[in-house]
């Protein structure tokens, strides 16, 4: 009986071992890679259309125009995302220090100056949002927030943009 037990031991012992070598080869791939960014701009002071988002993934970008109270019909547009700005998107955009973020920064919209934010959603399923102060973005996202805030400006005509009225 102790024969048994000692060759069941030496037998498990040598699939732990097996298992140290083999395991890391099956592991999942990269569990942080973005698979959603969105990025925003709000005006608490204001009545109409205030609220602009873009959410971007890698097959589409959706472009949203909303009231603070939701009392006005959403304007949604949504077009293709070109492949190289996702490309460049996801090789630019550093997540490791974006995660070290506050979830503040400033006083975004104190006496109504606005705000903007950036989220981020990950594979894995964590999210990041962090809010700023308009125009005063950190400085880890000036050129990305720059180039979103470019193709902010290429949705100007998806529709009449009038309606809005600070107070």
């Amino acid at each position: 009986m102790m024969k048994n037990r000692n060759r069941f031991g030496s037998y498990f012992l040598i699939l732990i071992i097996i298992g140290f070598f083999v395991f890391p080869y099956c592991s999942k791939p990269d569990n942080k890679e973005l698979i959603e960014f969105k990025y925003g701009i709000f005006f608490g002071e204001c009545v109409g259309y205030c609220k602009l988002e873009l959410r971007l993934k890698s097959d589409t970008t959706i472009y949203t125009q909303s009231d603070r109270f939701g009392t006005l019909k959403p304007i949604t547009c949504t077009q293709t995302t070109d492949k190289s700005y996702w490309d460049t998107l996801k090789r630019d955009f550093n997540i490791e220090k974006f995660m070290e973020l506050p979830e503040y920064i400033g006083c975004p919209d104190c006496a109504d100056g606005g705000a903007e934010w950036v989220e981020i959603v990950l594979t894995n399923g964590h999210k990041q949002k962090v809010t700023f102060e308009f125009l005063k973005e950190p400085d880890i996202t000036k050129d990305i927030i720059a180039g979103l805030r470019d193709l902010l400006s290429q949705f100007e005509n998806c529709s009449d943009l009038s309606g809005v009225v600070a107070l």
